[in-house]
This record gives structure tokens, C-alpha cells and sequence, in this order.
């Protein structure tokens, strides 16, 4: 693997970014109860530098990866390397770890600072389907929106006005869910060895996730 990364990094004189499961750590602190440096770490280490790319520190977390709830084994096997054309166009690039929900690897992201602020974009939740009174709903707004003009004017405002009864509807029927959803994380993103009953309360989390 190591040789077709540095075959494609040869080639390519851009912009130049690669992340992923790379199965193994650079030091000793990156992986749990590790107190030696093994050969592949340190080859790791090598590659990283002939490569002349930047791994960035982690954010968010000690390790990507850990073993069940209770955290017996954990490292920080996931990560981005970027080169410094990369480094050097974008500012306040960052690598930030997630809380992981299902799999045993937290997702990690590449971000780059001072984002202007963009408009919220509709999003159609699957979880609006699982109220029994929402096709019919969807149905009688449809139906009762009165417009007058072109055909693709009438679809355009009978649009709009879904979007803002959907809106209101979901927040009164589900309340605010982002939220709801961030708390969550929240409960579920330490790292450590937890308690029978805390096994339990994080499946339940996880499920309600």
C-alpha cells in the first residue's frame, strides 16, 4: 500500500489529500497501553515524511478506533494526511474526531475554518414517515393550496408552502431534533469502560440515535 501511495503522490503535483483505516499508529500514545515503538509504526513514520505530507494532530479524541463499550483496546488508527499545497490554500485545516454510534471507528473530519455562513437546505426526514397521520396531512396541504398563473409558478409556491407547513408540523410532532440527537452524542462519546446498567442506557441511546 505504501508503494502505490507514493506512486500516486509522485504523480500528482496538486492539491493532495488521502484518509482512511490505516491499521497502524506512529507512537507509542496513539495506541492504548502501548509502551514500545513497533517496526511497522516507525515505517510508518518514514513513509509519512518521504511523502513530505502533514499529519495533522486529532482533534476531539485520543483514539479512532476502540473495542466494545468497554474500551479494553483503543487507537488512533484513522487519519488524514494532507500535503502542504493543501495546507498551504485552505485556512485553519483541521481534523476533528466524531462520537462514534455503531461501528467501532469514530468518523473523522477534514475542516477548514471561518465557513460563511451558508441557508439551511430541506432535508425530507425518513423518520416522518413513521407517523401515521403525515401522508394524509401531506395530501390535504397539497390540495387545499390556491394559486394562480403559469404551471411551474403554481408548482414553485405550492412547494414553498409545503416546505413551511412540513416545518412547523415537524417541529410540534417531533420537537427539536437536532437537539434531542446532540445530547445524545454527547452520552455516547466517552471512552471508557462503563458499568452494566451504562452498557444498557447506551443501547437504548444508541437506538433512540
Amino acid at each position: 500500500m505504501w508503494s502505490e501511495i507514493a506512486g500516486i503522490r509522485g504523480l500528482w503535483e496538486d492539491h493532495w489529500v488521502v484518509g482512511g483505516d490505516f491499521n497502524v499508529v506512529r507512537f507509542e500514545s496513539e495506541k492504548l497501553n502501548c509502551t514500545s515503538r513497533s517496526k511497522a509504526m516507525k515505517l510508518f513514520s518514514e513513509i509519512i515524511q518521504d511523502l513530505d505530507v502533514i499529519d495533522l494532530p486529532l482533534h476531539g479524541a485520543q483514539y479512532t478506533w476502540s473495542k466494545g463499550d468497554n474500551c479494553l483496546q483503543a487507537s488512533r488508527i484513522d487519519r488524514f494526511l494532507i500535503s502542504n499545497e493543501w495546507n498551504d490554500s485552505f485556512n485553519d485545516v483541521r481534523q476533528i474526531a466524531l462520537p462514534k454510534v455503531i461501528s467501532d471507528h469514530r468518523p473523522i473530519i477534514l475542516e477548514s475554518g471561518d465557513w460563511d455562513a451558508t441557508p439551511s437546505f430541506f432535508k425530507f426526514e425518513n423518520m416522518w414517515l413513521q407517523s401515521e397521520e403525515f401522508l394524509g396531512k401531506l395530501k390535504s396541504w397539497w390540495q387545499n393550496y390556491t394559486f394562480t398563473g403559469r404551471a411551474d409558478f403554481i408548482l414553485i409556491q405550492k412547494l414553498k408552502s409545503l416546505k413551511k407547513d412540513i416545518t412547523t408540523w415537524n417541529r410540534e410532532e417531533f420537537g427539536k431534533v437536532k437537539t434531542r440527537k446532540n445530547r445524545a452524542l454527547e452520552q455516547v462519546a466517552e471512552d471508557r469502560q462503563l458499568t452494566l446498567s451504562e452498557a444498557n442506557q447506551m443501547v437504548s441511546i444508541r437506538i433512540e440515535l
